[in-house]
């Protein structure tokens, strides 16, 4: 019997373009990382990452749908296979991050945290929040840190899975009577 995959979800595809998206935004990283760590914290340059990334999950669900779901796909399909997709490349990216701030460039881990409380420290605020926010930031570069921001970002992945899901799936009118 064979298995009909746009309602049911094919793992590897979605693994596969995970893998994919993980590559580019690391490739996207380090090429900017190369040129200027500014470029980094520019919210442009962040925004059209943003998109990228977007991008790709959008038609990695849209070449799901075409190749595998034989043009159609349910929406629990398209948020799972969006999720995969994103969870996937979040993990690679989040491995990258903890090779960058603690192999790579610990000192860059160390300005980004300098930066931080700078604009901190523009918005006011007492001696003792200023230290908790000190060692927030110091922190939140660890390999510890790392892996807590990648398990709380699962619950923001699956909000944008489910709003991507929208776009990408397709309902097949004619098995709807």
């Amino acid at each position: 019997m064979e298995e009909n995959f746009s309602e049911k979800l094919n793992t590897g595809h979605a693994a596969k373009w995970g893998v994919i998206k993980g590559l580019v935004a690391v490739v996207l990283n380090l090429i900017l990382f190369v040129i200027s760590t500014e470029l980094l914290q520019m919210g442009l340059v962040s925004f059209l990452l943003w998109a990228v990334n977007v991008g790709i999950v959008i038609y990695a669900g849209f070449n799901y749908r075409n190749e595998i779901g034989g043009g159609f796909m349910k929406y629990g399909v398209a948020f799972k296979h969006a999720f995969v997709v994103m969870a996937v490349s979040g993990l690679i990216t989040a491995i990258y991050s903890m090779v960058l701030f603690n192999v790579i460039a610990p000192d860059y881990r160390d300005m980004l945290t300098e930066k931080q409380m700078e604009g901190a420290m523009a918005g006011g605020g007492s001696g003792e929040m200023l230290d908790t926010l000190n060692t927030i930031f110091s922190n939140m570069y660890s390999p510890t840190g790392l892996v807590v921001i990648y398990l709380v970002s699962l619950i923001f992945l699956a909000m944008g899975a489910a709003i991507i899901a929208l776009i990408t799936k397709k309902k097949n009118e004619q098995l709807d009577f």
